[in-house]
């Protein structure tokens, strides 16, 4: 399975205005879309132990299209070296709900490491074959700023059935 996967990710460093984070240091927000599904699911930042995830169902071996940015807020300190990791994790019987990391057979997994200004913006997007039938997790999260604030994530559920 892990072989299907050709990902083209796209990294921008851009600079925004008028963002706030009403509890934390970044703004991030992750979207995904299966080919052939009726809507696109956007889940936004929340404590990273703990997100909301929103639920997106799919049917396997078509396109899943994934995009995420994580943003400095305005109105807060600059944070040095935090890394944007980025992860598709199949959950198994018995997986906890809110995986913090990715595990060794992550079906898709990247990062990035960015020093944030307020405003300043980390954008990615990749597409991927959506894998076959059961459930997984897609989430995208900071590491390495706790020192400024609070990690944060967003996380979206995705059900394959055929």
């Amino acid at each position: 399975m892990r072989g299907r996967f050709l990902p083209v990710v796209v990294f921008v460093l851009a600079s925004m205005t008028g963002l706030r984070a009403a509890d934390g240091s970044f703004v991030i927000e992750l979207s995904a879309r299966a080919d052939g599904g009726d809507r696109t699911v956007t889940s936004r930042s929340t404590d990273a132990a703990t997100p909301a995830r929103l639920n997106l169902t799919a049917r396997p071996r078509r396109k899943f299209e994934i995009k995420w940015s994580v943003a400095g807020a305005n109105g807060v300190r600059p944070v040095p070296d935090v890394t944007v990791h980025v992860f598709l994790e199949r959950l198994g019987a018995g997986s906890r709900a809110n995986t913090p990391t990715a595990g060794p057979n992550a079906l898709y997994e990247s990062a990035v490491v960015s020093d944030f200004a307020p405003g300043s913006r980390c954008t990615g997007q990749v597409t991927l074959e959506v894998p076959e039938a059961g459930n997984y997790v897609l989430r995208v999260e900071t590491i390495g700023a706790a020192l400024s604030g609070r990690q944060q994530a967003a996380a979206i559920d995705l059900a394959v059935s055929p």
